[in-house]
């Protein structure tokens, strides 16, 4: 009697429900993807710049020279060195010994600026082709 068994289709359309549902949400998970890739590949290219940015910036503030030495001579109003002598205001000789850091770049004097200060007068020289002028 098995083999006599009639065996009826019934109209189900849940499963095509289903599968309009899985192509959305595979279409999300694309998108979703797409989307992580841009904002990391923008994330990359924004560090680099801002990395380059500062090492510029760095460059310009950053001191390469290292001050060894500096004396300053000014003049009396007698040559001997006893306590009664008066010494002038002013320097008539100023002499800095600098050199570079090690593994530095050249530096351009032209654009060097040096501050004197005895914390009350400041003054700022240049060095201009040769000669150190008041700036």
């Amino acid at each position: 009697m098995k083999a006599n068994r009639k065996y009826r289709l019934s109209k189900d359309n849940q499963a095509q429900v289903g599968i309009g549902t899985l192509i959305i949400f595979i279409a999300m998970i694309l998108v979703a993807a797409v989307a992580a890739a841009v904002l990391i590949q923008t994330s990359g290219v924004l560090q680099q710049k801002a990395q380059k940015t500062g090492k510029a910036s760095t460059q310009e503030v950053s001191s390469n020279v290292d001050v060894d030495s500096i004396e300053g001579w000014r003049g009396g109003t007698q040559s001997s060195k006893s306590a009664a002598d008066v010494f002038s205001d002013e320097l008539y000789r100023l002499d800095l010994r600098c050199s570079l850091k090690v593994g530095s770049s050249p530096v351009d004097m032209n654009q060097a600026v040096i501050t004197i200060t005895d914390g009350t007068t400041t003054n700022d020289l240049r060095y201009i082709e040769g000669s150190l002028v008041t700036a």
